[in-house]
């Protein structure tokens, strides 16, 4: 997965190379482990201190903005939203 930052310059195989270079040995499954893993760790940080994403509210402005396929439905990003937290395990 070479999605770690925009531009391409964080690569797995630059990423697994660069660490190789100072003695830690990781394989691309190792990374994409770790990235899960710090990302629940991030949301369960999250959670503890009060976070809830079931009450996040976008504001009413995000949906005046005409995208390039129109205004955006509340009811879609709230679908969008669901569908997030079903695929995260997080309901």
């Amino acid at each position: 997965m070479d999605a770690y930052l925009p531009g391409g310059v964080y690569t797995s195989e630059n990423i697994i190379d660069a660490l190789g270079a100072v003695g830690i040995e990781k394989t691309e499954d190792d990374l994409d482990d770790l990235g899960r893993r710090i990302f629940d760790e991030k949301y369960r940080f999250k959670i503890r201190e009060g976070f809830d994403l079931s009450r996040v509210r976008i504001p009413h402005r995000f949906f005046e903005t005409v995208s390039t396929l129109g205004k955006i439905d509340p009811r879609t990003v709230e679908d969008m939203l669901q569908l997030y937290r079903k695929k995260r395990g997080w309901l």
